[in-house]
């Protein structure tokens, strides 16, 4: 199989492929899942990709695609100087640039400007606070606009990111007991991990389940970016983006966006949210107490992701 990327390196260990200068990572994982994808270099390979932390000798981010025999294949990117994508380097980049315009000029406006020339504007913001490390049940916000006693939350996406978030908590009171019933029924069939016993896994790999308009609004906006009441970014962000422009004259920060969401009119068939079921060896997960088994059944996640991550999984389940 010829590869198409340009970089290819053996790691310290014969075990470690490093692929550098290659598709984005979320590209080369829907790839596996979707041969027609844009790229499509290793749907051939058996393997199941995983994350930093899940595997020992994973220590990349991006994640690897591990193969039966133990390979791991590492995805490392563009180099130094590409631009951020979903994640905290992302969030940082676009936090800092915001907060040292504020601090100086404050207070300001603040328009979002898409490359349909939608725009979304707020007035008289003297501060912008982070508020990624929120654990609220269902918070989707990573940043608040702070103007006078108010509080305009603001969620960042990166543009490829194709993941709206970890749905455990949210969701898992409706979901679980109807993906038991599958279980039950022997739709799908549930397995310890062969090389983890304390692990377990779920096959077909990946269930999709629709979600409705009012369950999706609660993926992507969450309890606190109430339609009206806050603005979802879609966006990369380096360090020194030309993407964020500030004009004296009228102390306006100008945010070129590829997508900004207010409300789920906003939201295109791609971005649409759905569930996906998966296995993954760093969550506790779906079954993680004793309420439908005997024991804990680790490795079960339930995320939402955009359509396209979604749309090539074999069994689909409409709520």
């Amino acid at each position: 199989m010829t590869l198409g990327f340009r970089n290819i390196k053996l790691g310290k260990s014969s075990k470690d492929i490093l692929i550098y200068d290659g598709p984005t990572p979320i590209n080369i994982r829907q790839s596996l899942l979707d041969p027609n994808g844009p790229d499509y270099a290793l749907c051939g390979i058996d393997g199941e990709f995983q994350h930093k932390g899940s595997v020992k000798g994973i220590k990349s981010s991006a994640g690897a695609l591990v193969t039966p025999d133990g390979i791991r294949i590492h995805l490392k990117g563009k180099g130094k100087n590409k631009k951020a994508h979903a994640g905290k380097q992302n969030e940082s980049n676009f936090f800092n640039i915001l907060h040292e315009i504020i601090i100086k000029e404050t207070p300001v406006n603040i328009i979002f400007v898409t490359p349909e020339n939608k725009t979304k504007e707020y007035n008289g913001i003297t501060d912008i606070v982070n508020d990624s490390h929120n654990t609220k049940l269902s918070s989707k916000s990573d940043f608040h606009l702070i103007k006078d006693d108010s509080v305009i939350p603001i969620s960042l996406k990166g543009e490829s990111s194709g993941f709206w978030g970890s749905e455990i908590k949210t969701f898992k009171a409706k979901i679980a007991p109807i993906i038991y019933n599958l279980i039950l029924n022997n739709y799908i069939k549930m397995y310890r991990h062969p090389n983890n016993p304390s692990i377990w896994k779920i096959n077909p790999p990946t269930i999709r389940i629709k979600l409705s308009d009012e369950l999706a609004k609660d993926a992507i906006f969450g309890s606190d970016i109430n339609e009206g009441n806050g603005l979802v970014v879609i966006q990369d962000f380096n360090e020194n983006d030309e993407c964020i422009k500030f004009e004296k004259d009228t102390s306006t920060i100008y945010i070129y966006c590829k997508e900004i969401l207010s409300s789920l009119k906003d939201v295109n068939e791609h971005n649409y949210p759905w569930l996906i079921v998966t296995n993954h060896l760093g969550k506790p997960g779906l079954f993680n107490d004793t309420k439908y088994f005997e024991e804990p059944r680790r490795g079960i996640d339930l995320r939402s992701v955009t359509w396209n991550r979604a749309k090539s999984t074999k069994l689909e389940i409409i709520l």
